[in-house]
């Protein structure tokens, strides 16, 4: 399982009529991961085409039917950094995202998430890298007095953060989740749901 932040972390730098941006992936090692492209506000009138213009040093990408990306590292292979560029094509806007792609070596990596004011009470990037590691996990999750919000066994990354409001009225603020692996190994920490 992986992260992309479909955000670039770098301006947009034009090189004659060709646009330039960044975007950044993690990977847990022997996983892979999908994720999509950079959307932007041209796409909503003209389709988009894609294509890998260089392919990743240290493992493969595919660009699947549905116009996301898959990603798999070497086998075994970890902390190092790879990256691929694409081609994306809207209209007649041409853009070259160089994509950067974490490997990791842990077999679960937790990333916490804050959700923007805008999209208030919703989750954005909580995100635990290599979860497909530990199909019988579960995760739980409570708000800042202790009441649990949120429970899923089998948890696949697919909370968004969204939580009863009769139950829980506290849309913002810090919540704690617990998440144990299914092998009898616990993992806590918090996020800032703003």
């Amino acid at each position: 399982m992986g992260y992309s932040n479909n955000n670039p972390t770098d301006p947009i730098t034009k090189k004659e009529n060709i646009f330039e941006t960044n975007d950044h992936v993690i990977v847990v090692r022997n996983n892979s991961v999908i994720f999509e492209y950079l959307q932007t506000e041209e796409e909503l009138e003209s389709p988009v085409l894609l294509r890998v213009i260089k392919q990743p040093e240290f493992g493969d990408v595919t660009l699947n039917e549905d116009q996301t990306f898959k990603y798999a590292p070497l086998q075994n292979l970890c902390e190092k950094n790879d990256v691929f560029v694409y081609e994306m094509t809207v209209g007649e806007q041409v853009t070259q995202v160089n994509v950067s792609i974490d490997i990791l070596c842990e077999s679960i990596t937790f990333m916490s998430g804050t959700s923007s004011n805008e999209n208030a009470g919703k989750l954005k990037n909580f995100t635990i890298h290599g979860v497909e590691n530990y199909p019988q996990n579960s995760l739980y999750v409570f708000n800042g007095r202790g009441m649990e919000i949120f429970q899923k066994d089998s948890y696949s990354n697919d909370w968004d953060g969204d939580v009863n409001k009769k139950e829980n009225p506290e849309q913002s603020g810090i919540y704690y989740y617990v998440f144990n692996d299914g092998g009898g190994t616990y993992y806590s920490g918090y996020l800032n749901v703003k």
